[in-house]
């Protein structure tokens, strides 16, 4: 048996390897007469020179090279051609009729394997004479493939040169995999698909990325060279095959582009292949996780739980939901992902909160592309706001068919309210000033709209419906939208400072308080625990002890202190509360009390209540509540299931829609915001966790870490002075502010470990406090 140093893999037979140890920092290749392995702690390939192809492909997220074997991310079905993987194909006309060939059938007579690099360092190997047919070769091909040590990514170059003067309709490189969702950044937009008939997606717009998983795993390819097309792979569970899969057009081209189609060749005219050798290069990673890691960066340090929950479920369901490189929706997201189909198909960018759930989590995956996406789903709706300042609450089938109505026909203040908190929300995590103060007009004009209900008798907003539950009759006085409405205002009032507007900021914020303390006068129950549902104008209460509104007025800072602990004891006591995070009121909405009869939501949970509930905590202090029966139940579910339903029963099934954004949105928000405390305003910088004692946050360029005695802030948005609130740190103690390791000003703690002080932000700048000596 060889040493770990010298090998991966020892081969028994010709198609089975023991699979050992190694570590991230170095590489190794190992040759049998049928298999070559090359690994490294991250990552396993495998080629197979019987049918040439790559066919193994293993992954190890921790880098201790304790791979699987049965959690294979390529193809495990069948097909005459041996196509396992990734391939070289060719499709040309035989007898009038586009025929598949591909490298895998079997390996020519001229097939050979060089290693041209095995150090510690560097894996470097060459698979030439790798033909797309032996007994009719159109083309010879020399695959190269590269693994650094410590990188969780191996580079394929594939260097084809015809061999025989034809005419082709397609040479191509595809990746056949078994995971179950697939998805496309394309410079266009988002593409996203699971399950179809119709298996592939082909287009001519330039491919930035794409990647798959849902299975236990991960692959994510970028291109590097030589695509004049590329595509998306998707099929049925009982597909022989795969799942799911991509590729890259190398010569010829499929004439149906740009959407999902079983007949892609129909039409296609057949190119004559030339003499030029053609490059195709893409980089591959792969995770056994459900998450892509090609933007991890190098040494990513932060605990794999946390980072495991925020990828999962945006890059998992956020980005799935975009469906912005269709030309009918260029703006738009659904609620749902493709499988193939959609809930509420033909409905888009429901604000009413949906939307500013989905731009949270997309702003937060900390992709750029998504980030940009996010952008375009806010200018979508931003579009087509009303002179009176009215956003659409959703879209019908296109970009340019808006309706201000729910589903229910309610007429909702969310859409509004949750417009304004999401285009803040975007320049807060991006620093994209420019827009903002682009936008801030249309901020404004959407601000006006809500306070025309404002009533300045009792200086609440008397609102024509309910805020962020559409079926639920709440309207007049209600405790859901002008609970909303005070977090609103200082939103708003924070923007007009920033930007320098002070008498604009104090109206808003004048505004803000007046409605605060009207509702702790008028909207507080009799009972002393709680906030009631609404008031009537005659002065009469409606209440159905709505954990929604009251778990809000905790987390947005309207509920009066020594009032949060008798709320919270309320809302705890109900039966199905914390079902899962979290159940929509005490009291049973019944159809008398929903517009048209619809009680479809009166006996559920919600994402969307469950991130007030973890807001509410943060307020609280209450980290036992909030780790292990808001955050763990819900988590465990994304970890055991990938994708969530709309919502969940009282026992804690799953409820409505499945593969919906709203829960998976609202773990990225939860860990982010609340266990890990981080609260990046256009002014200030909030580090306060709730359940971490420590944190190391790393993504997108946002680098944040916490300890006792250490506090690093860098590659923080925007390039502006900010009001730094950082805890716990070591209490009653003196540290050493530095900005990019220059200068030192002493900051002093309290008796609870707080720090405050001033510090400039922007990419490039690091803010740390060490300890004093």
């Amino acid at each position: 048996m060889v040493t770990k140093q010298e090998a991966l893999c020892v081969f028994l037979v010709s198609a089975t390897c023991i699979i050992l140890q190694v570590a991230a920092d170095t590489c190794s290749v190992s040759l049998s007469p049928s298999r070559v392995a090359i690994a490294n702690g991250y990552v396993h390939v495998e080629f197979n020179r019987e049918h040439p192809q790559i066919d193994v492909l293993l992954a190890d997220y921790t880098g201790s090279g304790s791979f699987n074997a049965a959690a294979n991310l390529l193809a495990n079905g069948q097909d005459s051609l041996n196509r396992a993987g990734i391939v070289l194909e060719r499709v040309s006309l035989v007898n009038g009729s586009p025929t598949v060939f591909a490298s895998s059938a079997s390996a020519g007579p001229a097939f050979a394997v060089t290693v041209v690099t095995n150090t510690s360092s560097l894996a470097v190997v060459s698979f030439s004479g790798v033909v797309d047919s032996v007994q009719s070769p159109t083309v010879s091909s020399t695959w190269t493939v590269t693994l650094a040590a410590g990188a969780r990514s191996f580079n394929l170059s594939v260097v084809s040169t015809p061999v025989a003067n034809a005419s082709v309709l397609v040479v191509q490189v595809s990746v056949y995999s078994r995971l179950a969702s697939v998805y496309g950044q394309f410079v266009q937009g988002a593409v996203q698909m699971m399950n179809s008939s119709k298996t592939l997606f082909a287009t001519a717009n330039r491919m930035l990325r794409a990647y798959n998983l849902g299975g236990g795993g991960s692959i994510d390819i970028r291109p590097t060279s030589g695509v004049s097309q590329s595509f998306l792979l998707s099929a049925a569970p009982k597909n022989a095959l795969f799942y799911s899969g991509f590729g890259l057009v190398a010569a010829g081209a499929y004439p149906n582009v740009d959407g999902w189609t079983s007949d892609s060749l129909k039409g296609a005219t057949p190119v004559a292949l030339g003499t030029s050798p053609i490059t195709t290069s893409l980089t591959v990673w792969a995770n056994n996780f459900d998450f892509p890691v090609g933007d991890l960066p190098p040494n990513f340090s932060m605990p794999l739980d946390d980072a495991r929950t925020i990828l999962t479920a945006t890059m998992g369901t956020s980005a799935g939901v975009l469906v912005t490189f269709d030309p009918d929706t260029p703006l738009l997201a659904g609620v749902t992902l493709n499988t193939p189909g959609r809930a509420y198909d033909g409905m888009f960018n429901f604000y009413d909160p949906d939307n500013f759930f989905l731009v949270s989590g997309l702003l937060y995956s900390g992709d750029a592309y998504l980030q940009n996406e996010a952008r375009k789903v806010l200018e979508g709706s931003a579009n087509y706001m009303l002179a009176t300042g009215q956003l659409p609450h959703h879209f019908l089938g296109n970009s340019a068919d808006p309706t201000y109505i729910a589903i229910s026909g309610a007429t909702q203040t969310g859409p509004n309210a949750f417009w304004i908190v999401a285009a803040l929300q975007y320049a807060k995590v991006t620093g994209d000033y420019i827009w903002l103060h682009e936008n801030m007009p249309r901020i404004e004009l959407a601000l006006s709209f809500l306070m025309q209900f404002f009533d300045p008798q009792f200086n609440l907003i008397n609102a024509p419906g309910p805020l962020w539950i559409d079926v639920f009759i709440r309207n007049n006085y209600t405790s859901d939208t002008n609970v909303m409405m005070v977090y609103v205002l200082r939103e708003v009032a924070n923007a007009e400072e920033f930007f320098g507007r002070h008498s604009d900021a104090l109206a808003h914020r004048s505004q803000a308080e007046a409605i605060s303390n009207a509702i702790n006068k008028y909207l507080w129950s009799p009972d002393d625990d709680h906030y009631v549902t609404q008031m009537n104008p005659d002065g009469s209460l409606r209440d159905f002890v709505d954990y929604d509104s009251n778990l809000l007025a905790i987390a947005l800072g309207v509920a009066w202190y020594d009032r949060t602990p008798k709320i919270l004891k309320r809302v705890d006591s109900g039966n199905c509360t914390h079902a899962r995070a979290t159940y929509v009121s005490e009291k049973l909405y019944d159809t008398a009390n929903c517009y048209g009869g619809n009680t479809g939501d009166s006996q559920t949970t919600m994402g969307r209540i469950g991130w007030a509930d973890g807001r509410a905590r943060l307020v609280a202090g209450d980290a036992a509540t909030f780790s292990n029966v808001i955050l763990a139940p819900v988590t465990n579910d994304l970890f055991a299931n990938t994708w969530l339903a709309e919502r969940f029963d009282c026992s804690g099934h799953f409820a409505h829609n499945m593969y919906y954004q709203g829960y998976p949105n609202m773990l990225t928000m939860l860990v982010r915001e609340v266990a890990y405390g981080i609260d990046i305003g256009l002014s200030y910088v909030r580090v306060t966790p709730l359940s971490r004692s420590s944190i190391v946050y790393d993504l997108g360029g946002v680098n944040i870490s916490l300890s006792e005695n250490y506090f690093l802030a860098a590659d923080l948005a925007g390039n502006v002075e900010k009001a730094f609130t950082v805890a716990p740190l070591k209490p009653n103690a003196v540290f050493n502010l530095t900005i990019n390791g220059q200068g030192s000003t002493q900051v002093n703690t309290d008796s609870h470990g707080m720090a405050w002080f001033d510090a400039r932000t922007g990419p490039g700048v690091a803010v740390e406090l060490t300890l004093s000596s």
